[in-house]
């Protein structure tokens, strides 16, 4: 069993993401254009020679915040039309400590499929549906900023999504989350550092129009 295998399943088995309107993109991967830009499904498979542990994460990509923070995060140009506003693992999305697949034979296979159909039918669409809303979002990240959420492992990306989400809503908790997301920099390294406050300053250049 190889890593490839599994790819090959996703193209062959996974004939609902298909009919949903997802395609290929590479070969760990199945996108979906939106009218806010697209979600995505990407299959991270971890080959430890007995056995292929596999994993999903889902993705969406809202343009207008993408084409601000590819600015601010240093994105190779090349890769900027494929940047994610927010992702989560299967886990994270079910809140279990672990949803990984182990695949040892073409049963594991199909077993895998199956089960990660009923997934997305029940948590994956309803996610997509949910979060490319920015107020849904907001609430999600920006609620507790100092606890963990399901969408961002990352502090800095974290924060820096989450004041330009809030400007963007119009929140008026946006000078407050400032000041909240500042405090939390003491463990930041000096380029997270900078890069929220450039971020800060483009965002209180922002009418409330915007």
């Amino acid at each position: 069993m190889k890593p490839d295998d599994i790819y090959k399943l996703a193209g062959k088995e996974f004939t609902f993401l298909i009919n949903s309107g997802f395609k290929p993109y590479k070969k760990e991967s199945l996108i979906k254009e939106t009218t806010y830009g697209f979600n995505s499904v990407s299959i991270l498979v971890s080959d430890y020679k007995t056995e292929l542990i596999v994993e999903f994460i889902l993705g969406i990509r809202i343009n207008f915040l993408e084409d601000i923070m590819n600015k601010f995060r240093k994105i190779n140009p090349t890769l900027q039309n494929y940047t994610k506003s927010v992702m989560a693992t299967q886990s994270k999305i079910l809140n279990i400590d672990e949803k990984e697949y182990k695949i040892y034979s073409d049963i594991d296979l199909l077993t895998m499929a199956d089960s990660f159909k009923e997934f997305m039918e029940k948590y994956g669409f309803p996610f997509y549906e949910k979060f490319h809303n920015l107020n849904n979002i907001d609430k999600e990240i920006n609620i507790a900023p100092d606890k963990p959420c399901l969408l961002f492992t990352d502090k800095c990306i974290r924060a820096m999504y989450g004041i330009l989400i809030s400007k963007a809503i119009n929140s008026p908790r946006y000078p407050s989350l400032v000041e909240i997301y500042r405090g939390l920099l003491s463990d930041w390294n000096e380029f997270d550092k900078a890069r929220f406050e450039d971020l800060v300053s483009f965002t209180n250049t922002l009418n409330d129009k915007n």
